[in-house]
């Protein structure tokens, strides 16, 4: 399985998550400086930085109309696009092996239920009170499933 999703990571772009991941870590860093620097801003020459002067509700639009200046949508819509289709196709072909493993192990414990429900049941029926029994067919499946 582990080698179907490192391919299917390779073919959907799995090479380039690295560029896109720098993209998106340049994006931060140039947030996180225009931060800074908003932090230190005094607009009105008082000796206090604007941001300690108004309130939460203005600091939040303040902040988010910052960020909104200082990224780049297309950049930030490339790196993400990217990374999102390299995790679905992993995600696309590990559902497949895992769909085609429970179809596996579903026929498996098909088979072996009759001999095992053979071997064990009448050992079972006698040591198991009669308002039981009704749990022993489908623990048997049950089990089956699981060991498959």
């Amino acid at each position: 399985v582990s080698i179907a999703a490192c391919e299917a990571f390779r073919s959907m772009g799995g090479s380039q998550v690295y560029m896109y991941l720098q993209d998106l870590m340049a994006q931060a860093n140039a947030v996180w400086h225009a931060h800074i620097a908003d932090e230190k801003n005094d607009a009105d020459k008082d000796g206090v930085p604007d941001v300690q002067q108004i309130d939460g509700r203005q600091l939040v639009t303040r902040k988010m109309a910052l960020m909104l200046r200082t990224i780049d949508p297309e950049t930030i819509m490339r790196a993400v696009s990217g990374l999102w289709t390299a995790y679905v196709g992993v995600l696309t072909v590990l559902k497949f092996q895992f769909a085609r493993t429970v179809a596996f192990a579903e026929s498996i414990g098909e088979n072996l239920r009759p001999t095992v429900a053979k071997v064990v049941g009448p050992t079972l029926i006698a040591v198991t009170p009669p308002d039981y029994r009704k749990w022993i067919s489908p623990g048997i499946n049950l089990i089956c499933k699981l060991v498959a």
